[in-house]
């Protein structure tokens, strides 16, 4: 093994690979509960494949909610803490979504990264400013980061 990929040698972070979600609708406006319930339906379509705990459960990154360590998650799932349940909960209406969408931090209080995660997004000016509540979402972005994990991480992106 060289230096470079000796994480307590080298100093660079485990490496992952990346599976990016995306849900569109060729630039339709899909800003909206069920539109959200689609993206919750895809991430627990990718979680629930044979393997994806495997790999995760031996990665970096520890979801305090449910008290294990997992493959990182992005994406506007995290305003419920990527929890299906959580969200099928807090988000009854259309408004619910909205607002939740529309907030400028991701609990509890970490910079919601919009643009990442959404597309180029547009909002209600608010005092001048354009960051009032969402008003169109061209996409859903989710970005998972699986755990290198020898072959079985190659194995599980090619059932998958």
């Amino acid at each position: 093994m060289e230096w470079r990929d000796d994480v307590d040698k080298s100093g660079f972070l485990p490496s992952t690979r990346v599976t990016t979600i995306a849900i569109h609708a060729n630039g339709a406006n899909i800003l909206g509960k069920e539109p959200m319930e689609r993206v919750f339906t895809a991430l627990d379509t990718v979680r629930n494949i044979s393997g994806y705990k495997d790999i995760c459960a031996d990665g970096d990154y520890y979801d305090t909610l449910h008290d294990e360590f997992t493959c990182r998650i992005i994406g506007a799932t995290r305003f419920w803490y990527h929890d299906t349940q959580l969200f099928y909960e807090q988000a009854k209406t259309e408004d619910d979504v909205i607002q939740t969408l529309s907030q400028t931090e991701y609990p509890p209080g970490i910079p919601a990264d919009h643009e990442y995660v959404l597309g180029t997004l547009q909002r209600q000016e608010n005092n001048g400013h354009g960051n009032g509540t969402i008003t169109y979402v061209p996409a859903y972005f989710v970005y998972i980061l699986l755990s290198i994990k020898e072959d079985k991480t190659e194995l599980f992106e090619l059932d998958g």
